[in-house]
């Protein structure tokens, strides 16, 4: 299900990075996902989930990542930022 939820995400990262100077100066997204599973997970199996949809976000972006920026997430730099 990953498949379907990194373009939703994705969808919702480009609107609103058009649309985010009109929330202010200083505002937020929160996306909060809804997991399969209803048991207590443990902050490993979250953690996996986050990196598996950032990876998919970034294989798929439609702009090439920064040159500057490293994609490995072991460095202490790394950054995600949203590019009009």
């Amino acid at each position: 299900m990953i498949w379907r939820t990194y373009k939703f995400v994705a969808q919702i990262l480009k609107e609103y990075s058009i649309n985010s100077r009109q929330f202010g100066k200083c505002s937020t997204l929160v996306i909060f996902l809804k997991t399969s599973s209803s048991d207590n997970l443990k902050v490993e199996h979250y953690e996996k989930i986050h990196w598996k949809l950032i990876n998919q976000l970034t294989e798929h972006d439609e702009k090439e990542w920064p040159i500057h920026i490293p994609k490995d997430p072991q460095q202490n730099v790394l950054s995600l930022m949203l590019i009009r």
